[in-house]
């Protein structure tokens, strides 16, 4: 039986923000409550849209994590260290995995890393979700975390579940006395798990927990907020009104009609009286009584439910700081240049933002890897990022021509244009090699003239 408190606490803490994981990746999805369903909905349409929903969370999220590409690291002295880190990324495919990364802390408002020697003792990098893992911050030293934990399902049969504790110095490893389904909270329900080969605790010779918190719109040392917090209810509103226009197209499709002076039939079946639908649609009507009269409803105007759809959108794009044009592609030219710019100024705030946060925790994420790595380096590494502003490639070499006459490397240059540390040594290579060509031609040149006859 575990005595370790902090268990408790770790399953606490997960305990606590479950539900709102659990909402925000129904809702990325598209499993939406509707909780504005009316009676007339359900009697129109039944069962038929019961997981109807008109999705813009899923855009919101992807809209940030589409412009978070991480294109490199550099070093102040230019050492090797940005070089190697850039190997060990390649090596993990991060340009892949970083994404899920990304869009784990969007989504939940909490992604995780951890960094662990494989098999052959190079560093692996471990994405996870903001739902498997939570941390304890020193309170202190807000940012300094003091131990790590991760659970999850190891064993679909049993049901039985897994529980690892990091600290700087170990790494302790539990598995649940009963299934998941019956598992307790709390410490004493966590058997000591001891890994084949593997002794217990296992040794973390690093002296730092090997797990990295990647935590979206958040104060250093807090957990982070989903980019759906806010768009959640007004998600919920535009799902009403879209039903609600479903519900009017409906009712409005066949004009309704009304007929009075005559007697309906009676179902000699069920003894009530017959829907009073008389002929086919382009049919004729007869009715016997010259009394009778008929007149229908007018059909209902779809713009009142229009008008609010597109005003609950621009709150979207208003709590989100999201481009209106990601949400409803403009009817006419899309705008560039300047106006453009100034379409995104704020969402290209928030994405800076994230490239400051998210870059940071990456830089520790790497400098981590290389001490895995065994490369001893005191070089502070600084995260590269694609340029996330909207440029025409006309406009981005008029800006790297003026960049390069103050002084800017063209490494650096090449950087800021978007091409990946692997681009950048293949293009050097092949200019040194152009060099090399050209100054050969140009002494062969000489020689033969020096050697010619002279007039």
């Amino acid at each position: 039986m575990a005595d370790n408190q902090d268990i408790t606490v770790a399953l606490e803490q997960m305990k606590a923000r479950a539900s709102g994981y659990q909402l925000y990746a129904r809702y990325y999805a598209g499993d939406h409550a509707l909780s504005f369903a009316t009676e007339k909905m359900r009697n129109a349409f039944g069962a038929l849209f019961r997981a109807f929903s008109l999705n813009y969370c899923a855009k919101v999220v992807r809209a940030t994590k589409n412009r978070l590409i991480l294109t490199g690291f550099s070093v102040e002295d230019g050492g090797d260290d940005a070089t190697d880190a850039w190997g060990i990324w390649k090596a993990n495919r991060m340009d892949q995995q970083a994404g899920y990364v990304h869009q784990a802390a969007l989504l939940y408002g909490d992604g995780y890393v951890i960094v662990w020697p494989g098999a052959d003792g190079q560093p692996v990098l471990y994405p996870n979700d903001g739902d498997v893992m939570t941390v304890a911050y020193d309170s202190e030293n807000p940012g300094v975390i003091l131990w790590a934990a991760k659970r999850w399902v190891a064993d679909l049969k049993s049901k039985k579940v897994r529980l690892n504790m990091y600290y700087p110095d170990r790494i302790e490893k539990y598995i649940s006395r009963s299934s998941i389904d019956t598992a307790s909270d709390r410490a004493e329900s966590y058997d000591v798990f001891e890994a084949p080969g593997e002794p217990w605790p296992l040794s973390n010779p690093y002296g730092a927990v090997p797990v990295f918190h990647f935590a979206n719109d958040a104060p250093v040392g807090k957990f982070g907020r989903s980019e759906l917090v806010d768009v959640i209810p007004i998600q919920n509103a535009l799902n009403k009104e879209v039903m609600d226009l479903l519900v009017n197209s409906e009712f409005s499709a066949l004009p309704q009609r009304v007929m009075t002076g005559i007697e309906a039939d009676v179902d000699p079946d069920t003894g009530k009286p017959k829907a009073p639908f008389f002929a086919t649609p382009g049919g004729v009507w007869t009715i016997g009584d010259p009394d009778a009269k008929g007149f229908e409803f007018t059909a209902g105007n779809v713009d009142q439910f229009l008008k609010p759809k597109e005003s609950l959108l621009r709150d979207i794009a208003a709590v989100s700081d999201t481009p209106m044009h990601f949400l409803i592609p403009p009817s006419g030219e899309w705008p560039s240049g300047e106006s453009l710019k100034t379409a995104e100024s704020e969402f290209l705030a928030k994405v800076l933002d994230r490239q400051i946060a998210f870059g940071n925790r990456w830089e520790d994420v790497l400098a981590f890897a290389l001490r895995v790595a065994s490369i001893d380096s005191d070089a502070r590494l600084s995260a590269l990022w694609k340029d996330p502003a909207p440029h025409s490639e006309a406009d981005q070499a008029n800006v790297a021509v003026l960049k390069s006459q103050v002084g800017v490397s063209n490494q650096q240059l090449q950087r800021e244009l978007g091409y990946s540390e692997e681009e950048i040594e293949h293009m050097a290579a092949e200019k040194a090699e152009q060099t090399a060509s050209l100054g050969n031609a140009i002494l062969t040149q000489f020689e033969q003239g020096q050697n010619s006859e002279q007039p």
